[in-house]
């Protein structure tokens, strides 16, 4: 805590970034970070950037602000993109991929856990607030997303009911008219743990680590089991 040094061994020791950008022509990476200075939401991927630029996205992308130390790329200072896109879907419809489905890896339940008492310390309550804030993020994230595949879908099927755009977006700025027209709906399954283990949101110990992986793909294969059964790609198999 405090630095980034041994995530940034890890990410050396792990992460073979030549090998990613090969794979740029059939497999699209997208690293989300913050610009501290502008507070936007920067993107860096594998088919515009190189190795070197790469190594350094994923390290910010993955950088805690005030527990780990900003990232440096360019004119930029960058941190965690949990900051600003806990689920970042946006991410993926703005990529230009088609896809069929997505499946959204939420490593938070999506319901902050209800305590008996309230903590106490300074470090706990930090803790809790950095809990409740990812548990609330993620959730409008995804709720978002849902109610924006749902217009999309009412417009669709009013128009093949024959009902006329002058009735269906009535009283409707023309611009939000025009966003339907260029959104589809994709389906969105999350995937997020429903047990909780007790630590909070700054333990870094890796055998609670592994435990939450373990959980992780426990519920994957929960939730994904049912779309996996007609959709034999071996890349999802579990």
């Amino acid at each position: 805590m405090f630095h980034a040094r041994a995530l940034a061994e890890l990410i050396e020791n792990n992460v073979d970034f030549d090998l990613l950008k090969e794979a740029s022509d059939r497999s699209l990476l997208v690293l989300n970070a913050v610009d501290l200075a502008t507070g936007d939401v920067v993107r860096y991927d594998n088919r515009r950037h190189g190795p070197a630029t790469l190594k350094k996205a994923l390290l910010a992308s993955s950088s805690e602000p005030v527990f780990m130390d900003p990232v440096q790329i360019g004119d930029r200072t960058l941190v965690d993109g949990g900051v600003r896109d806990l689920v970042p879907l946006a991410a993926a419809f703005e990529s230009g991929v088609e896809v069929d489905a997505m499946v959204v890896i939420v490593t938070n339940p999506l319901e902050a856990e209800r305590l008996t008492a309230p903590p106490s310390s300074g470090l706990d309550i930090l803790g809790r607030t950095v809990e409740i804030l990812l548990a609330e993020t993620g959730l409008n994230d995804l709720c978002l997303a849902q109610t924006l595949n749902a217009l999309v879908r009412v417009a669709r099927n009013a128009r093949d009911a024959g009902l006329d755009d002058a009735v269906l977006f009535e009283g409707v700025d023309a611009s939000y008219a025009e966003a339907v027209d260029d959104l589809r709906s994709v389906p969105i399954v999350p995937v997020a743990p429903r047990e909780r283990l007790e630590l909070d949101s700054l333990d870094f110990e890796p055998g609670a680590m592994s435990r939450l992986f373990d959980l992780g793909v426990e519920r994957g294969r929960q939730v994904l089991a049912p779309l996996l059964a007609d959709w034999p790609p071996p890349i999802f198999e579990l």
